[in-house]
């Protein structure tokens, strides 16, 4: 089993959207991401392109999170200097502190925040999608 991160203690699926990339928000986007400690993964959509990569949590440093080998499937698409923006500041990522409970910031090597992830609500968006029958 994977060592465990101290703000993933017990959550294997960190599942959100990118609220901040480098102090501007772009929750508009609506770029969303999975981080699976369990399977050492991310997974992002871009809503044009995937993002895909590894992650390594080292167990002896608090907070320490990096993320690797990532790849991007490169459709060619709109603003796409928003999608390379978010690889670089992934790339650049050296650890991650949690804000609030709904809201964790990855940080990079000199503890500058460049990424604002906010968790997503799934009970919330599941109901939003099921089809009402009257």
């Amino acid at each position: 089993r994977p060592p465990r991160s101290t703000l993933f203690p017990y959550t294997t699926l960190f599942r959100s959207t990118v609220k901040e990339l480098n102090g501007t928000n772009i929750s508009a986007r609506n770029i969303r991401t999975v981080i699976d400690t369990d399977q050492r993964t991310i997974h992002a959509n871009t809503g044009c392109n995937l993002i895909n990569g590894i992650i390594t949590i080292d167990p002896s440093k608090d907070f320490a999170i990096q993320f690797e080998d990532l790849k991007s499937s490169h459709n060619k698409c709109p603003n796409i200097d928003v999608e390379t923006e978010l690889l670089i500041a992934l790339e650049q990522t050296e650890s991650c502190k949690k804000i609030n409970n709904h809201e964790m910031a990855l940080l990079n090597k000199s503890g500058k925040i460049v990424v604002v992830l906010h968790t997503l609500d799934l009970i919330k968006e599941r109901k939003a999608k099921q089809p009402t029958n009257y």
